[in-house]
């Protein structure tokens, strides 16, 4: 008997999403995103003629889709129907498709599940014909340039993605996973623009948070062989369902965080619906979640929801790996690592998205040189402040590197990243950064002079050294407080040859407050 593998992923999610700044666009972008790891997905399978059977469907979040065919005719009619549905149902959104044949009557999922990814990674290089295309003498929205299809009062005309979107943008999908039953909500409470996130104030900065699980496919790699061959389709759709689990329930463990860090009124007032909510929930799938929420809560949030994912996916899989025999995977729960941008609400939100994506994947490489295979969970943040997003190496270079002179060397003016775990050694801590964050709060704490130190490092290293001796000079309890020592204000940490300081990313949390 002949079985098809069939896997399908969803292309370019974050710049479908974040292709704009309004929020009302980007939270119906994420919904129609959820939609198709719901009903939709199945849905489409009657469209074909197909019977779906829930129980062959190994995985489905965050845009990627795996399903196993017990024959031919029907994968090959999901095959030729997915891209028009998609193309028809989520107009800008692109999905590329493979199928691995498995042969016999023992079936070698990891093979084939390896075979699937090569092949869709294959699909992502082949160009797609644009879906969207109109007449020359079509109408075209403003904001976007593609043909208009309807009028709206603030925006006047739209085209057929924008109508999409915003047709399900107040579908509540992502908010019920993220909130639960913490308190009762309408869709009255969302944010639908981003000064409601902010509460309306002047001057305040938003925070794009992404974080990813940390050698989840390495992980299936390894653990499909080890699964009994009559349970390979209920292991494997097993796995994902309590993955699922654990990163809803770690989401919603970071939200109480939240709330627990607003003010008591404005707390009251969230729980109560006399206030919007305080984030905006984009994408909670799989082992993925992005959220956008104000910037001075925002790590506060990460720590909590890195926290919460180990505890959770220890204690979820834990019957789990008793039934199927895999207890070594799963003893200490997975880790997920997470890069946090923060940026003004007019930044575009497309590059704000790129650039927490590329913080999370710098700070997985610098924790996986720790421990491969039992990656520490951390995360890591900029502050955006110039007009332009490069890669966040060359961010480092151009403006998070010191001076170099004859007698001083160059060094960092960021630590990161920082880790979740209190005892990690040799690393500086989430926790050890938050409380450097509050000293900076105190009245008597030089934070003025402090800042024109870090300012002057990037000019000239021994005008720097002054400043520096006559703040350590007239203020000696700070001095231990703050770590500004010879010995602690500058360390070197890991492999990294340049020392690095914990102030300047301290001081930009603390100008957030």
């Amino acid at each position: 008997m002949t079985q098809y593998l069939y896997g399908a992923k969803v292309q370019g999610i974050q710049s479908y999403i974040f292709e704009t700044n309004k929020l009302k666009d980007i939270g119906g972008a994420s919904e129609l995103i959820e939609s198709l790891a719901g009903e939709r997905f199945a849905g489409f399978f009657s469209q074909v003629g197909v019977s779906y059977k829930e129980e062959q469907l190994l995985r489905n979040a965050a845009g990627e889709i795996s399903y196993l065919f017990h024959d031919k005719a029907s994968c090959a009619a999901v095959v030729r129907g997915f891209e028009r549905f998609i193309s028809t149902e989520i107009p800008g959104l692109t999905v590329s498709q493979a199928v691995v044949p498995l042969e016999g009557t023992t079936l070698n999922l990891s093979d084939a599940s390896h075979e699937v990814n090569r092949l869709l990674q294959v699909q992502r290089n082949r160009a797609t014909p644009p879906s969207e295309l109109g007449w020359m003498i079509s109408e075209r929205a403003r904001r976007t340039g593609r043909p208009g299809v309807k009028q709206v009062k603030k925006d006047g005309l739209i085209d057929r993605r924008q109508q999409s979107k915003r047709e399900v943008a107040d579908h509540r999908r992502l908010h019920d996973k993220l909130i639960g039953d913490t308190h009762p909500f309408e869709k009255e409470d969302f944010a639908f623009e981003l000064e409601d996130i902010v509460n309306k104030r002047e001057g305040a900065w938003l925070a794009v948070v992404h974080a990813d699980g940390n050698n989840l496919g390495k992980l299936i790699q390894k653990l499909l062989p080890e699964l009994p061959a009559d349970q390979l389709e209920k292991g494997y759709r097993q796995f994902s369902i309590k993955l699922e689990e654990a990163t809803v329930a770690a989401a919603r463990i970071a939200y109480q965080k939240l709330l627990d860090c607003l003010k008591a009124e404005e707390r009251n007032a969230v729980i109560a619906g006399e206030m919007k909510l305080p984030i905006r929930p984009v994408i909670i799938g799989g082992d993925d979640l992005t959220v956008i929420l104000r910037a001075e809560h925002a790590v506060a949030f990460t720590k909590a929801y890195l926290e919460a994912f180990e505890q959770e996916t220890q204690e979820k899989f834990g019957n789990y790996a008793k039934e199927f025999g895999v207890a070594e995977h799963f003893k200490d729960g997975l880790t997920a690592c997470a890069g946090i941008a923060i940026i003004k609400p007019k930044f575009p939100f497309h590059y704000a998205a790129h650039l927490a994506e590329e913080l999370c994947s710098w700070t997985k490489n610098v924790a996986k040189k720790i421990d491969e295979h039992h990656t520490p969970s951390s995360l890591h943040f900029h502050k955006v402040q110039a007009s332009f997003v490069e890669n966040y190496k060359d961010i480092i270079e151009r403006e998070l590197t010191t001076v170099k002179d004859d007698a001083v060397d160059e060094k960092l003016l960021t630590a990161g990243p920082y880790f979740v775990n209190d005892s990690q050694e040799g690393y500086p801590t989430v926790k050890q950064l938050l409380r450097y964050t509050e000293v900076l709060g105190y009245k008597d704490t030089p934070a003025g002079p402090l800042r024109d130190y870090l300012g002057e490092l990037r000019v000239d290293a021994q005008a720097a050294a002054q400043k520096l001796e006559r703040i350590r000079d007239l203020n000696k309890d700070v001095n231990k407080e703050l770590d500004l020592s010879e010995e602690t204000l500058f360390q070197k940490r890991g492999s990294n040859e340049k020392a690095s300081t914990h102030l300047y990313d301290a001081i930009q949390l603390a100008n957030l407050l």
